[in-house]
């Protein structure tokens, strides 16, 4: 599901979302508070309807967007409330290198932290998150699963389970056309390296 700051940011616009966070503030904090609320509410529907695991899609909050202190100051408290309302498993997928932020995302309180092969070392990651979350992904799914080879996906998926990935998973959302095969060469891959 998408998150409360990818929602607030469609509800406000996104120029507009972008301009309050540094000229009014107090817009940004209404429109992020409504957006936190409506997404606690959903994510309980989908919980009660039977979901197992809520994996919210966070991109706006990318440090690509906005700055490690706005993350900081504004965002973190909207996701830990988030997290700790919510009565499942969730895990946090927020795009681009997260690198300056993944010690505040470790601190929203959700299980999984997703991530893009943009972060660069999982070995590093890890070291940052500790045991506060599980590191999940980092396949590329633009220039690894679409084009393949089926060996390239292994080769990096194997060396992701070596790094300390905790769930092998696509880095971001699957492109469209990428072949069934190429989803099930990251299983098999996952199968082999622990056979």
């Amino acid at each position: 599901m998408e998150g409360p700051v990818t929602l607030a940011s469609d509800l406000a616009s996104v120029k507009s979302f972008m301009k309050w966070s540094l000229k009014k503030p107090e817009l940004l904090h209404q429109v992020l508070d409504f957006a936190t609320e409506a997404t606690i509410s959903y994510a309980n529907s989908m919980v009660l309807a039977g979901a197992d695991v809520i994996s919210v899609a966070d991109p706006v909050a990318s440090p690509d967007l906005l700055s490690p202190d706005s993350f900081k100051s504004e965002l973190q408290s909207r996701l830990q409330k988030f997290s700790s309302n919510v009565d499942s498993v969730t895990v946090l997928h927020i795009c681009g290198n997260v690198g300056p932020i993944l010690n505040y995302m470790a601190d929203c309180g959700f299980e999984g932290l997703s991530v893009e092969e943009k972060i660069g070392s999982i070995k590093k990651a890890k070291e940052v998150l500790g045991n506060r979350a599980r590191l999940v992904g980092n396949i590329s799914s633009p220039f690894t699963l679409l084009p393949g080879p089926i060996e390239k996906i292994k080769e990096e998926s194997k060396k992701a389970l070596e790094e300390g990935v905790d769930v092998l998973a696509p880095g971001c959302g699957i492109a469209p056309m990428t072949p069934l095969s190429h989803i099930k060469a990251m299983v098999e891959a996952r199968n082999e390296y622990y056979a």
